[in-house]
């Protein structure tokens, strides 16, 4: 969709890796890279997940999502603070990611980039989006969506949330 309207020359593809992900995620992003004939950029903290740890001594949680912050949200920010001031943002979440959305929207638009959403503009779930990838594009996504909604490090400590 991003490359239906703004063309593969205007289009990068962005990966901010936390070294935690399942095997099968790498080999995914190089399938879709090629798919889409866009090159992915890597911007990178040059810590993985687990070095995050021993440096802050302790885990990250849903409540001190400091790995989010260091390795995905604070080198996304880097990356586009050195590509161009204007860059419009897009992240693929579909119809049921509404509280993603908000979260992500309001950060961006505080830092003044602009974003939009297109799968979630164009009423696509995100098992229509998976079965795109999977039946039309013909890639086979990581193994962690057999399980899981998102390909998350393994383990995301944000998912465990602890009540009392």
């Amino acid at each position: 969709m991003v490359i239906n309207k703004y063309g593969k020359e205007n289009t990068i593809l962005l990966h901010t890796p936390t070294y935690a992900e399942h095997e099968t995620a790498d080999a995914f992003r190089e399938q879709v890279s090629n798919y889409l004939d866009v090159p992915i950029m890597i911007e990178e903290d040059g810590r993985s997940l687990w070095q995050l740890i021993e440096d802050y001594s302790c885990l990250p949680s849903f409540h001190m999502p400091f790995c989010t912050q260091q390795l995905k949200i604070g080198q996304t920010d880097k990356f586009l603070r050195r590509i161009a001031e204007e860059v419009n943002v897009h992240y693929g979440f579909g119809i049921d990611e509404y509280r993603r959305i908000q979260k992500v929207m309001a950060r961006l638009l505080s830092k003044g980039y602009n974003t939009e959403f297109l799968a979630y503009k164009s009423g696509i779930s995100n098992e229509q989006i998976k079965t795109i990838i999977k039946e039309e594009w013909k890639i086979e996504l990581p193994q962690p969506y057999k399980y899981l909604q998102h390909n998350n490090c393994i383990p995301c400590f944000q998912r465990w949330k602890v009540t009392f």
